[in-house]
């Protein structure tokens, strides 16, 4: 079984190995979309035509499953791919637990805009959109406390308890977030994790990442194959 993971840059690395740990018989191939980074930048419309495309390319070359590593990515369009493609389509969108007064979501603009996220702001949660974080935490890394001072700014006026991180790339300033909030953070992760299992234990594999191994990275883009072992390596 191969599962390929596709992301408009280095934010899905940190689903990647969450997957890895839970499922290391798995193949998997990395999809760095950095061609197209962010996909926040990208129309609604735009976006799902383009996923559209990337998943039946996919698909076509052998993939068992696609996991869109990109909250922006499905939000928008996971439920748009699962109609037009009958294959298995698996997405990350951010996460709340109730109750929702005192927590927020960060995130960029266009997850903002979606129906997940406006279903917990109507029950009390709080939304950080942003449209330039996911760039800048391009830019930094592997430095992420750069941009601690900027981000003290940013989430010092919202006073909550928890944090909702909302973006695949704001999983690398976890610890930043809680620091400058002292609130505790969660992700998508432990649900999508929820949601393949079925899928994966009715398709058993042999291979198996060894200590030291990583998984292969394909670019429509520069190539950056160094960057992105060492980060994979770190987190």
């Amino acid at each position: 079984m191969n599962i390929v993971l596709v992301d408009s840059g280095i934010g899905g690395l940190t689903l990647l190995k969450r997957l890895i740990k839970a499922y290391p018989h798995v193949t998997y191939r990395y999809y760095a979309d950095n061609a197209y980074h962010p996909y926040g930048d990208m129309d609604a419309r735009e976006l799902k035509e383009h996923l559209e495309l990337l998943c039946n390319t996919f698909f076509t070359q052998g993939a068992s499953a696609v996991v869109l590593a990109c909250n922006t990515a499905s939000t928008t369009a996971l439920t748009h791919l699962r109609k037009h493609i009958s294959a298995p389509i698996f997405g990350v969108k951010p996460f709340l637990s109730p109750p929702y007064s005192r927590t927020l979501i960060t995130c960029t603009p266009l997850t903002a805009d979606s129906s997940t996220v406006k279903k917990y702001v109507k029950n009390g949660a709080s939304v950080y959109a942003n449209a330039r974080l996911a760039k800048m935490i391009e830019e930094v890394a592997p430095d992420f406390d750069k941009l601690e001072p900027y981000l003290i700014k940013e989430l010092s006026p919202f006073k909550v308890d928890r944090v909702s991180l909302g973006c695949t790339h704001y999983v690398y300033l976890k610890d930043v977030i809680e620091r400058i909030t002292g609130a505790q953070t969660t992700d998508g992760y432990d649900k999508l994790l929820k949601e393949i299992t079925p899928f994966i234990n009715k398709n058993p594999a042999k291979n198996r990442l060894q200590e030291g191994d990583y998984p292969s990275f394909i670019f429509s883009g520069k190539r950056e194959e160094q960057k992105y072992a060492e980060l994979f390596v770190q987190i």
